[in-house]
């Protein structure tokens, strides 16, 4: 061994001693050559690096950290845990320890070994330094990963979540994030949906479980990063937890108290008490109770706790959906529905049992859906239903304990004693007391607390604890023993006459504290009274109360003495009472009209000075004199005044006054709706009454009017009936101010009384109000009946008299003067109704009916059998029917006389036809008539009899049954025709009905002259042969409806556009007639209706169309409307056409006896008309304007756009210039002769006019135009009055806009004033001779209407033509005669061409 380099102990430890390469030799003393050697080679470190065993460690582990050294040549050292001064250092000692500092080697190529301890959780670096040469590494310290949440397990029920929330493991390797991951990896994939929520904090993650399907299974976490460069030996750790998904077994609730709301004793009360802390029940093993107490008088959180079949509490079930009810909703009520497992319980203050009801009955469908399959949801739903979770409590609801009563006052007496009752609560109570020597206290008595045997003046207090009520506060009462001290009498100073007021003795104790109206059966008391005006007597239902009544007028004193147990009369001081009469206000009620007056009276009140002042509620409705109480109305409406009687002012002073009484009057201010005010309605003759005017309203009275200036007027209806006088004694006629008159019924009948009332002198501010009332004077007593009754023996019959049901009528026979009673005996009897009953005996009596005593009538009854019979048909029925009607025959018995019998009984009719198959007979014996109806066509006799074959009280009739004429039951309009057929009857008589509604004209044909029901019957030339008599009824009708068909809709009007020919078309519209029931009438080949129809159009548009009713081709009537030509219209009314044209149609009979009208809106547009045919434009006029009357809206289209510029006037249009459309034309083209067409064109009715546009370049001198300025506005717009040849000296257009035309614009508006002046001359004259220019116009030829198309007079622009050129111009010889010009064909063909002008002398005007 080379000593300068190394040394070697005997054990073999080399220690370096300097730098070099040696070599060490090892041998066996007993074998030399038995040898090895080692080269070992001693270098100072060039570079040290840090080796850790790994870099993440848990918290509580320790991680070992190796030291690396390498030579200048790169070597690695094998053992360098000696180096001297090799420093190591630690950023943070409290994440990482320095445990072994010794150091050690290890086998991996690190020459040194250090062990840290994790202490704490975070990152630390260790630094390795060796005289420069360092080295570092950090270490990450960790946190052992473990579960927060869900421990041991969670469970869930479908469809909700559990989250797992875990801690700890290795944190993201900070030098690489992405190495990092965590995950939860579930055993059952398919049945849970897992989401990651995030980070919760540093180094804590949270995951959501959702259950899609019942399972339990466990969870597996697993946290680390991922071996990377900088990380090779990566830490990872995992953790399980459970996730249970159940169905729920149970439901149970829990109620949420406060800690202070919990029971005082819980270990002391029953289970039933503790509804607060069910948990606490199960903690102790004990089953949970179905009734709870509970206090009232508050509100209660109530949860939901739902469980499974192990008795384990659910951790999430907001998928559940509950059902929640109460048994007595007054005590408890559920509220806060927004959560399904969670109410409030707000309980009443009622006491009592209910119930509270809470069951699973599904799941919630906004929660499932979406997350779990429908399958599984309906499997689970089928399920959760079938385990039926429900749970019902009953709840006994208890107040809170309370001491009744809180404070009880107590003579100081040996017999006396009092209970305070304990109320409410559970009746585990404790008591407290302050004093047990003041008297003796009993709680022995259940609910009650008797305080008795006072010893002596004390007072005790009561304190009362509920141990088991939750949430129950201590009830107190105070008892108080003491002596009477003082007695007082509390009393008014005032009682009215026959009044009554209570008088109270008032006792009190030691401290001035009043005793209670118990204490006084231990007190002995005497009333003294010292007048006898007042009754003093004591009140049985309230001790120490007396009822003291005024007895007359006068003052009285009343002294109360009392008794004490100790023998001392304690008396009160002297009470004066005054008894005066009662203060009232005559009337209670008024009613005033506005404007009327009334003075209130009083009476009453004691006998001092009083002052007795009025007050109005509303002050708007009436007013109040506040001493005179005079009232005074203003406006309607309801109001009081209040009357109130105090002192005199200024007789007490300081104090308030003493009121003696109130009293108020109900005012009503309302309209003079009068009324007669009347004692009775009826009258007899020669009686009188008193009438006069009141309201229609209760309560109104002559008070309400009397104080205005109003004038009555009277009169009847009529003067035979009733008289009419004033009301004094004098008699005579009454006077204008007379609201009160006499009525003297004069002879009988029935009138009516009128008064007609009006103000004098404000006849606009009260308006005429008038009042009727019948009044009927009755006369004599007057038989309704007939005075002598034809009867059979058992029959019945009825008297009526004038004065049925006034209850004053008496009826007996009478026995006449020759025979006694006996003799009527047996003939008749009368009942006290007025009903006579002929007995079994034949005979004559009497029946004498009596008005009380001042009149009677007599009835003369005779009694005999039927001696004919004879058989009449019915009012309106006939004997002549169709198969299958029917008719009426009544059967007439009469006597020997011919009289017919009033009544009958016992007869019954026996009817035989001799053709039983042409009709059938049924017999009413009732009313003694016959219904026979018709079979089928033929002649039958039918024999009517009574009885046997006695001919004498039968009777023969024949009924015919006729076939049907056609047509058999028309309906024709009254004036109508109708035609009759008789098929199969040869040489047929014809007749009708002699009732006046039909009127034969001929063979089969009939007129309707009234209306109603006809009949028409037609014979053979045989007679009543079978099948040749024939019927028809014809229903006669008016017309009720008339209708207007066709009327266009307004997206299809009807306008005035010239037609073929230049006339508007017509519009045709059919007329339809309605009778009652809906018929149409129409006429048909048997019926011809003659309805006269008319129509015309209403006045307001008859300067727009007319109309006219005509016949259609077809059969029926059609209304023609016509409407004018647009210069016929516009040229008589407004220039704005109607939107609607009002058409009246009308239908009724030709004599005109009644008429049905309609009214009917035919949408219109009316066409327009240009007031210029032609314009002619140069370089001195540059514009021109074209006025347009009428039309909606105009479109324009210019055939030569290049050479000219069209615009709309928009505004500046004159006031009243309704339908007025102005066009501006401006020449764009000035270089030559140039002629273009306008086209105007109405877009709703399409009608167009064109307007020829001619520019010329001879500068023709142009006249004055006319200027409007409308009223208000700076703008103009010029209308050119007409075209001239040069020669005059009028400005251009552009000159019109300088200050030198100023003159000229005078000029012009002169001439617009009398244009317009001259135009409405022309339209007043023009109007009345329209429709015949129209119709000349119509008469013309085309070229002659080409020629002379008539231009209207605008309002706002003198009549004139234009200028008519000698060469390029034709004037036809139609037109010349009116003054018109008609434009060449030659201009129309060329019209770019340049004309050959020649100026004449003068200008023509045309």
């Amino acid at each position: 061994v080379d000593g300068t380099v190394i040394s070697v102990s005997v054990r073999g430890v080399v220690t370096a001693t300097g730098e070099g390469t040696t070599r060490v030799v090892v041998a066996d003393k007993k074998n030399p050559s038995n040898r090895a050697s080692v080269s070992v080679r001693s270098d100072p470190p060039h570079s040290v690096e840090l080796a850790p065993a790994r870099l993440e460690v848990q918290v509580g582990h320790t991680v070992d950290v190796g030291l690396i050294a390498r030579s200048a040549q790169g070597v690695t050292f094998d053992r360098c845990p000696h180096l001297p001064h090799a420093l190591w250092t630690v950023s943070d000692p409290k994440v990482l320890v320095l445990q072994d500092s010794s150091g050690s080697p290890a086998n991996d190529g690190r020459c040194d070994t250090r062990v840290f301890f994790a202490g704490h959780e975070g990152h630390a670096t260790v630094k390795v330094d060796y005289y420069g040469l360092q080295d570092d590494v950090t270490i990450i310290a960790y946190r052992a990963l473990e579960v927060i949440s869900p421990l041991p397990s969670a469970l869930i029920t479908l469809g909700t979540s559990a989250t797992v929330v875990f801690d700890g493991g290795p944190p993201p390797w900070y030098k690489d994030w992405n190495a990092y991951y965590e995950r939860l990896v579930p055993e059952d994939p398919s049945t849970v949906r897992i989401t990651r929520l995030g980070l919760v904090s540093a180094n804590r993650y949270s995951y959501e479980v959702r259950c899609l399907a019942h399972s339990e299974q466990t969870l597996r976490i697993e946290v680390g990063n991922r071996a990377t460069s900088t990380n090779a030996v990566p830490a990872t750790q995992a953790v399980t937890t459970r996730i249970e998904c159940k169905v729920p077994d149970a439901v149970m609730l829990v109620a949420s108290e406060p800690d202070d709301l919990l029971p005082m004793m819980p270990d002391l009360c029953p289970e039933s008490w503790q509804f607060s802390n069910p948990t606490r029940l199960r903690s102790r093993g004990l089953a949970l109770p179905s009734r709870f107490a509970i206090r009232n008088d508050r509100v209660v959180g109530l949860n939901v706790t739902v469980l499974d079949s192990k008795g384990r509490e659910f951790d999430n079930y907001t998928s559940l959906w509950f059902e929640w009810g109460v048994g007595d909703e007054r005590l408890a009520s559920l509220e806060n529905e927004a959560a399904p497992a969670a109410r409030n319980l707000r309980l009443s203050e009622g006491t009592g049992t209910t119930t509270v009801v809470v069951r699973a009955v599904g799941y919630q469908e906004r929660v499932l859906r979406g997350v779990v399959p429908a399958e599984v949801r309906e499997r689970a739903s089928r399920y959760l239903r079938d385990r039926s979770a429900r749970q019902t409590y009953e709840l006994s609801v208890l107040a809170n304990v309370r001491a009744e009563p809180e404070m009880l006052m107590l003579l100081n007496h040996p017999a006396n004693a009092a209970d305070v009752r304990v109320v409410g609560g559970s009746g585990f109570f404790e008591y407290v007391l302050n004093d047990t020597h003041a008297a003796t206290v009993d709680p022995s008595g259940g609910d009650t607390v008797r305080f008795s045997n006072p010893q002596f003046p004390a007072t005790t207090h009561l304190s009362v604890y509920d141990g088991c009520l939750g949430g129950s506060e201590p009830a107190l009462a105070s008892v108080r023993f003491s002596d009477v001290h003082r007695v007082d009498v509390e009393a008014p100073a005032m009682v009215e006459v026959g009044g009554e007021i209570r008088l109270r003795v008032v006792a009190y104790d030691d401290m001035g504290q009043p005793f209670g109206p118990g204490e006084f059966a231990f007190m002995q008391q005497t009333v003294h009274l010292d007048n006898d005006c007042l009754v003093v007597s004591p009140d049985a239902a309230a001790p120490g109360t007396y009822v003291a009544r005024g007895r007359g007028l006068g003052a009285g004193s009343v002294v109360v003495s009392v008794a004490t147990p100790s023998g001392l009369d304690v008396a009160s001081e002297p009470h004066e009472i005054i008894v005066y009469p009662s203060f009232a206000v005559r009337p209670h009620e008024l009613y005033l009209l506005p404007g009327a007056h009334f003075d209130v009276q009083h009476m009453g009140g004691p006998p001092v000075r009083p002052d007795v002042t009025y007050r109005v509620a509303d002050t708007a409705i009436a007013t109040v004199g506040v001493s005179s109480g005079e009232v005074s109305g203003k406006v309607f409406g309801r109001t009081v005044v209040r009357a109130t009687m105090t002192e005199a002012r200024g007789a007490v002073e300081g104090r308030e006054r003493v009121t003696y009484g109130r009293d108020e009057l109900r005012l009503t201010v309302g309209p003079l709706a009068v009324a007669i005010d009347a004692p009775t309605e009826r009258l007899l003759v020669g009686e009188q009454m008193n009438v006069r005017v009141t309201g229609q309203a209760d309560g109104v009275t002559p008070f309400a009017f009397a104080s205005l200036p109003l004038e009555y007027s009277w009169s009847v209806l009529d003067g035979e009936v009733l008289e009419v006088a004033g009301v004094d004694a004098r008699g005579g006629e009454h006077q204008p101010d007379d609201f009160a008159v006499r009525l003297t019924a004069r002879r009988a009948g029935r009138t009516r009384v009128r008064v007609t009332v009006r103000s004098r002198d404000h006849p606009e501010h009260l308006p005429r109000e008038t009042a009727e009332m019948d009044v009927v004077v009755e006369g004599r007593l007057r038989l309704l009946s007939a005075d002598a009754v034809l009867l059979t023996s058992g029959a019945w019959h009825g008297i009526r008299t004038n004065k049925d049901g006034t209850g004053r009528l008496t009826y007996r026979v009478a026995r006449t003067s020759c025979e006694g009673d006996e003799a009527v005996q047996d003939l008749v009897e009368v009942s006290q109704r007025g009903e006579i009953r002929a007995l079994h005996r034949q005979g004559e009596a009497h029946v004498h009916v009596t008005d009380g005593v001042r009149d009677s009538v007599t009835v003369r009854v005779v009694v005999k059998p039927v001696h004919s019979l004879q058989v009449l048909p019915r009012p309106a029925h006939g004997l002549v029917l169709r198969a299958g009607e029917a008719t009426a025959l009544a059967a007439v018995a009469r006597d020997e006389m011919g009289r017919p019998f009033d009544a009958t009984h016992g007869l019954e009719l026996v009817v035989t036809p001799n053709q039983a198959s042409v009709v059938s007979v049924r017999s009413d014996p009732g009313n003694f008539t016959l219904e026979v109806t018709a079979l089928r066509a033929g002649d039958a006799v039918l024999r009517v009899g009574v009885g046997g074959d006695d001919e004498s009280l039968a009777d023969y009739v024949r009924v015919s049954v006729a076939g049907d004429l056609s047509p058999a039951r028309p309906v024709v309009h009254l004036g109508g025709v109708v035609s009759l057929r008789a098929p199969g009857t040869t040489r047929p008589r014809w007749w009708t009905a002699a009732d006046g509604r039909l009127e034969l004209l001929a063979a089969g044909q009939v007129r309707a002259t009234a209306c109603g029901t006809g009949e028409v019957l037609a014979m053979g030339k045989d007679g009543l042969n079978h099948g040749e008599m024939r019927l028809a009824r014809i229903d006669v009708v008016e017309v009720v409806a008339v209708e207007l068909e066709g009327v266009p809709s307004p997206a299809a009007r009807y306008t005035n556009r010239p037609g073929p020919g230049g006339r508007p078309l017509p519009l045709a519209l059919p007329l339809r007639f309605t009778g009652p029931g809906g018929r149409r009438l129409e006429d048909t080949s048997d019926v011809r209706h003659h309805v006269a129809g008319r129509c015309w159009v209403a006045p307001e548009h008859a300067a727009w169309a007319e109309a006219r009713a005509e016949a259609m081709p077809g059969g029926g009537q059609q209304c023609i409307v016509q409407a004018f030509a647009p210069t016929a219209a516009l040229g008589s009314q407004a220039l704005a056409s109607p939107a609607a044209l009002r058409v009246v149609v009308a239908a009724g009979d030709a004599a005109a006896s009644y008429e049905v009208t309609r009214e009917y809106a035919v949408p219109f547009a009316g066409a327009f008309v240009v007031l210029q045919e032609e314009v002619v434009l140069s370089v001195r006029q540059m514009s021109a304007s074209v006025v347009v009357l009428g039309g909606e809206a105009i479109e324009v289209e210019v055939e030569e756009a290049m050479t000219l510029q069209v615009t709309r006037a928009t505004h500046d249009v004159p006031a009243g210039a309704s339908g007025v459309t102005v066009f501006f034309l401006t020449a764009l083209e000035t270089d030559e002769w140039w002629e273009a067409s306008v086209t105007l064109t109405d877009r709703h009715s399409g009608y167009s006019e064109r307007v020829r546009v001619v520019f010329e370049e001879v500068a023709w001198e142009v006249p004055a135009r006319s200027v409007l300025v409308p009223q208000g506005s700076s703008s103009q717009y010029v209308i050119p009055a007409a075209s001239q040849r040069p020669g005059g000296s009028a400005a251009t257009a552009a000159e019109t806009s300088s200050d030198a035309a100023l003159p000229f614009m005078l000029f012009s508006q002169a001439v617009l004033i009398a244009s317009l002046l001259v135009g409405i001359i022309y339209l007043l004259t023009r109007k009345r001779r329209v429709p015949q220019l129209a119709a000349a116009a119509y008469d013309m030829q085309p070229t002659e209407r080409a020629a002379n198309r008539s231009v209207p007079v605008s309002p706002f622009q003198p009549h004139t033509g234009r200028m008519a050129p000698v060469s390029p111009y034709q004037t036809s010889p139609s037109a010349a005669a009116r003054g018109l010009r008609t434009p060449s064909p030659i201009m129309d063909r060329q019209p770019r061409r340049r004309p050959n002008l020649v100026s004449p002398r003068s200008p023509t005007y045309t």
